[in-house]
């Protein structure tokens, strides 16, 4: 058994490798950073707040990172020039946390799965959905 390998190519031109990537980011530099909740209203019923919520987002690479006061939850966004929008949980740290805050947690991980659309609010954007939730983000 045997093995071969073939590459034809140039480095005219070649520079060397880019100081930093310059692809294209998969969201508008405007939702890039952190993001703290200021209200939550799930399935029409406003939240008040177990302690602080912070979004941190990544509009380059679509990263997502949420700090609650259990943990952090880890996932990934959309959210396009049209008003649509997507959140992906796919992972969850955590932490010992009081049953108020854990049960705040689970209300927002279920109106993370909900979100369909943001609309800009002037200080940051509202992630909305069709069961009557608002995540409001204020930058």
């Amino acid at each position: 058994m045997g093995v071969l390998a073939a590459a034809c190519g140039s480095d005219e031109g070649f520079d060397g490798p880019p100081e930093a990537a310059t692809g294209p980011a998969v969201a508008d530099a405007r939702f890039d950073g952190l993001f703290a909740v200021n209200t939550m209203i799930i399935e029409g019923r406003s939240e008040t707040l177990a302690g602080p919520v912070v979004f941190e987002i990544d509009a380059e690479f679509g990263a997502l990172a949420i700090e609650t006061g259990c943990g952090t939850l880890l996932g990934s966004f959309t959210l396009l020039d049209g008003g649509r929008a997507g959140m992906t949980i796919a992972g969850r740290s955590t932490q010992t946390c009081d049953q108020e805050a854990e049960n705040q947690v689970v209300r927002l991980l279920s109106a993370l799965g909900r979100v369909d659309a943001w609309v800009d609010n002037g200080s940051g954007f509202d992630l909305t959905s069709f069961g009557d939730d608002t995540i409001e983000l204020l930058g």
